[in-house]
């Protein structure tokens, strides 16, 4: 792969494309001292890359008809960007197949939830605080809303959490008039 890298580089800077390897991590067994982990595809991509990106699944949502699995919860954890600071850390609702979660009784359909994601905003920010009845709890207010309504209002483009979610991410361009 060292050898290989920069000449996909080249290719890929004259097609003005992208290139996304996807590299495993193995536990190494026994290890004492040191990383206790390795890549089978070696360590020139962790090196070469401009985005390096950590992916993974904290937990499973099921279909309340079925029973079978339908997405996961995901974080992704910037570990190396040669544009912006690295180590930032966000979490989605990713589904791959439509259904009605078992959890909630939220209706999904395929892809990446963004009204988790801009949940997941806010509470950083926060506005909000989970509570571990399944409310969502604003912070100024202390009003409880149901976990199932915020997330309605999180859909909402003109809500009034998308519009503060949305400050919080680009303060340059939502800025307070």
């Amino acid at each position: 792969m060292s050898e290989a890298l920069p000449v996909l580089a080249q290719v890929v800077s004259r097609t003005s494309s992208v290139l996304i390897l996807i590299n495993h991590i193995k536990t190494k067994p026994g290890v004492t001292y040191g990383r206790d982990w390795y890549t089978p595809g070696g360590s020139a991509p962790e090196y070469y890359s401009s985005v390096r990106l950590n992916v993974w699944a904290s937990g499973a949502y099921q279909d309340k008809k079925t029973g079978r699995q339908i997405g996961h919860r995901v974080k992704v954890k910037l570990e190396k960007a040669k544009m912006s600071a690295p180590h930032a850390i966000g979490e989605y609702d990713l589904y791959y197949q439509a259904g009605v979660r078992k959890d909630n009784g939220l209706e999904v359909v395929p892809g990446i939830d963004i009204a988790s994601s801009w949940a997941f905003v806010l509470i950083e920010e926060g506005v909000l605080t989970k509570s571990k009845q399944g409310h969502y709890i604003n912070t100024e207010t202390g009003e409880k809303v149901d976990e199932v309504e915020m997330l309605e209002q999180l859909r909402d483009p003109s809500s009034e959490f998308v519009k503060r979610a949305r400050q919080a991410v680009y303060p340059k361009q939502f800025a307070k008039a």
